[in-house]
């Protein structure tokens, strides 16, 4: 029962999710370990198995890539990122039928 506007979106993230790159993939199979929770940037980088004191200890170029693979997933609206203080948080965007019931 979907309109027209919500099967274009699930369409664009389709062709979204047929695209993206290996690591992409990674950093949305790690969000979808908990489904609809919401994650801090550490939280991914650790569910990646990257040591997030290690990395920062050096160069943060582990956890810089993260970011902006999260950046990108969030740009293709397979992911939704809220931003609270210095921190944001990231969880897989719902999809739209169930974003529906939320609103409503």
């Amino acid at each position: 029962h979907g309109s027209a506007d919500e099967m274009k979106r699930q369409q664009r993230q389709e062709r979204a999710r047929a695209n993206l790159t290996e690591e992409q993939v990674k950093v949305l199979d790690a969000l979808e370990t908990r489904d609809g929770e919401w994650f801090t940037t550490r939280q991914v980088v650790e569910a990646l198995g990257i040591d997030w004191e290690a990395d920062h200890k050096g160069t943060h170029k582990e956890t810089t890539m993260v970011r902006k693979r999260l950046a990108r997933l969030a740009v293709l609206d397979l992911v939704e990122d809220v931003k609270t203080g210095n921190e944001r948080t990231y969880r897989i965007a719902p999809e739209p039928a169930s974003r529906v019931q939320e609103l409503s």
